[in-house]
């Protein structure tokens, strides 16, 4: 209930809008005179002008290699930090993209359907553990408990506080904004900058589920990507 209402009162003040934009930041090595070859090459091919058209396109081919070629040498030879320069190796790797892959081969039978092999690698990573796991590796619960206990003092119980209205606050002013949106579709950057019109609610929700021992089943799920 109080995702529905915060992301009403979000959708209504902040709606999502989908916006195709350029580089943020342009590459150091991209020069006004590649720029303007870049412009004129694009000219050229939308008046279908196909032989100045590829005039430019080579050209703007060349121009690029001798700028990188001249930014990237200078940049390491100048730089002594090893961070700095990882950092200017990855950018001369080419960016690829995850894709799944067309076909996937499950228990000797492929399967082609996105759909099947979504669920498939669903199914595959969140059993994972079972099958590796015997019953000669299963771990001992009951001796585990009386290690714990033997180790907590008598009289000494277990439990969590419940939370205050300042504490909350200062939580949620140590939010970091750049991070992603979770499976909740809450982003960070919405709940701190309204953090002052939320903390009784969060506090409040908080304490309930600290005081009925109930985690929020919205919080236990997580998004699992592979690395195909």
């Amino acid at each position: 209930m109080w995702y529905k209402l915060f992301l009403s009162v979000i959708n209504r003040h902040a709606p999502v809008k989908v916006k195709r934009i350029k580089h943020i930041r342009q590459p150091d090595w991209l020069t006004d005179e590649i720029k303007d070859a870049q412009n004129k090459r694009n000219y050229y091919q939308s008046k279908r002008d196909w032989e100045k058209f590829r005039y430019w396109r080579n050209k703007c081919t060349k121009l690029i290699e001798k700028s990188k070629q001249s930014f990237f040498k200078q940049a390491i030879e100048n730089n002594k930090k090893p961070k700095e320069i990882w950092a200017l190796l990855k950018d001369l790797k080419p960016k690829t993209q995850n894709e799944i892959p067309s076909t996937m081969n499950f228990d000797n039978k492929e399967y082609d359907n996105v759909q099947d092999i979504v669920n498939h690698f669903n199914t595959h990573f969140t059993t994972i553990g079972d099958k590796y796991v015997t019953n000669s590796t299963q771990y001992q619960t009951n001796k585990l408990n009386d290690y714990v206990q033997d180790k907590i003092p008598a009289g000494v119980r277990f439990t969590i506080p419940f939370i205050k209205l300042d504490e909350t606050t200062k939580l949620l002013s140590k939010l970091e904004t750049s991070k992603a949106t979770g499976l909740d579709e809450v982003g960070p950057f919405f709940i701190k900058l309204s953090s002052k019109a939320l903390v009784p609610s969060i506090t409040y929700l908080i304490n309930l589920s600290i005081l009925e021992g109930v985690f929020p089943e919205n919080l236990r799920l997580a998004k699992v990507t592979p690395n195909i």
